[in-house]
Formats: structure tokens, C-alpha cells, sequence
């Protein structure tokens, strides 16, 4: 609905542009018609048409923003990647890690409960003898 302007010195006689005597003028109603004329029901006015420089950069401005989404689609989605295979990795390394620590609660285990266990691991990694054992020194390689 179109609003004709309020123009304060109307006398109602017809004007031109910019107030000139003897131009033409438009009536435009309430419905925002021109006096006279029918409105038909349901029908819309014509967009207004853009310039042609308007039209290419409004399209420049559109291949723009969507070449921008594009290259953050590409960009998520190989570091989605990524961090799908980092998830696997760390996956493998979580299950090496809990088999180590069901060796270590083995031993664990062993050593608290296996009396021949303890004994051996002494003499193998710590080099202790029972004092009933006869001890052989060899003199070093060179």
C-alpha cells in the first residue's frame, strides 16, 4: 500500500514538478491506486528492477559467500577427518595400555603371593645370593 506525500500548501489545484502551475498530477487513493483506475483483486505490483552494476555485484557479492562456506565445509571436513583418525589412535593406544596393565597386575600378583617368583627376580635383576650359595668372581673380559 502506497502513501501519498502530505504536502501542506494544497490548495488542490493541478501542479507539476516541484509546484510548478500547469503540470499534471496523480491522485492516489487510500488503497494506493490512482483515482479512477479498478484494483483487481489479488494482484501484485512489479519489483522494481536493479541496474545492471547492481545485479553484478549482488551476484559477485552471492558466489563470494558461498565460495567462503565452501572452502569452511572443505576446511571442517578434513579436520573432521583428522581428528577421526587421531580418535583411532589414541583407541589403539588405550588397549596397549590396558594390556600392559594387566601384565603389571600379574606380576603384581606373582610377587606378593609366589615365593619362587620373588627369589628369582632377586638373583636375575638384582644380583642378591642366599647366603648358603658358593660365589664365583670372574675377572672382566678386556
Amino acid at each position: 500500500m502506497s502513501r501519498k506525500p502530505i504536502d501542506p500548501i494544497d490548495d488542490g489545484a493541478p501542479r507539476g514538478i516541484a509546484g510548478e502551475e500547469g503540470g499534471f498530477s496523480i491522485d492516489v487513493d487510500a488503497a494506493g491506486d490512482e483515482a479512477g483506475a479498478p484494483r483487481r483483486p489479488g494482484r501484485r505490483e512489479a519489483p522494481k528492477r536493479h541496474s545492471l552494476p547492481v545485479r553484478i555485484a549482488l551476484g559477485g557479492a552471492v558466489v563470494f559467500v558461498v565460495g567462503l562456506l565452501a572452502t569452511a565445509g572443505a576446511k571442517g571436513y578434513r579436520d573432521l577427518q583428522i581428528v577421526r583418525q587421531r580418535e583411532v589412535e589414541l583407541g589403539e593406544r588405550i588397549v596397549a595400555a590396558e594390556q600392559r596393565l594387566d601384565e603389571l597386575r600379574h606380576r603384581l600378583q606373582l610377587l606378593r603371593e609366589d615365593p619362587a617368583t620373588l627369589e628369582r627376580l632377586a638373583r636375575e635383576e638384582l644380583g642378591l645370593v642366599d647366603p648358603d650359595d658358593v660365589v664365583f668372581v670372574l675377572p672382566e673380559e678386556r
